[in-house]
């Protein structure tokens, strides 16, 4: 898809690779507004997405959800116990996303 008509939200089906072998985005990445500028300033003019609208707000709402949960992580004080529930949730999350593409 073309990256002016990629919409925040959508999700990278393929990684985005630096010419140097880096990966730049991750599969499965919700594009957020600063990563579709990110891409644009780079050159890129097309990435494989899921175009899918319905796909895309839910992932959108469930990337802000493993945003906010990864937040705990930082607050001092918090257990391993906390460590350990964002890492299943985040789990939990990045499924749906794949169910979702």
């Amino acid at each position: 898809m073309h990256i002016d008509t990629v919409r925040v939200g959508m999700v990278l089906q393929e990684p985005i690779i630096s010419p140097f072998g880096d990966v730049l985005l991750e599969k499965g990445t919700i594009l957020t507004a600063r990563q579709v500028l990110f891409i644009k300033r780079l050159g890129i003019t097309g990435v494989d997405v899921v175009d899918d609208p319905a796909s895309s707000q839910s992932n959108l709402q469930l990337a802000c959800a493993l945003r906010n949960l990864s937040q705990l992580q930082e607050v001092p004080g918090n257990s391993d116990a906390v460590t350990q529930l964002y890492s299943d949730l985040k789990s939990v999350v990045m499924s749906l996303i794949e169910h979702n593409a």
